[in-house]
């Protein structure tokens, strides 16, 4: 990925079978934590895109939300498309990204100081290769807020 070799087929792809797919992926993990996943808007909308990209960075940022979304934790996505473009809204009940982390918690091998005394395992490169592949997908991942 890193030398640009990752196979990125940009065409007309539905969102509505990656959504589906984590939903139903995720959701029985949601519940054994007693905690909530609940996906809304637009979903049955097409991007330009690539179905193996979409395929690693939902269910990436999803399982962060998981993990770090609060206890027990209670995660909504937010589906929506403004002038052609398509919104994914990921928000958590987590304790939030302290102002100075914003711009780390996207590079590889990162991990917070406050997440590695929560019992929480990962090498932190879910969200650097979740912002690497929506690059490639020419879209693009921040971090709006805590």
């Amino acid at each position: 990925m890193e030398k640009g070799q990752l196979p990125i087929d940009r065409k007309p792809t539905a969102l509505q079978p990656g959504i589906t797919e984590v939903n139903n992926l995720l959701a029985p993990r949601f519940a054994a934590a007693s905690g909530e996943l609940s996906i809304n808007g637009e979903t049955d909308i097409n991007v330009v895109g690539d179905q193996n990209g979409l395929n690693i960075i939902l269910p990436n940022l999803l399982e962060n939300a998981l993990k770090y979304g609060g206890a027990p934790p209670k995660v909504r996505v937010d589906i929506s498309t403004q002038e052609g473009v398509a919104n994914i809204e990921v928000t958590d009940n987590g304790k939030g990204i302290p102002k100075e982390e914003k711009k780390a918690v996207f590079r590889r091998f990162y991990r917070s100081e406050g997440r590695l005394d929560d019992g929480q395992t990962g090498a932190g490169l879910g969200l650097a290769i979740c912002r690497r592949i929506t690059r490639l997908l020419q879209g693009r991942l921040s971090l709006r807020d805590s």
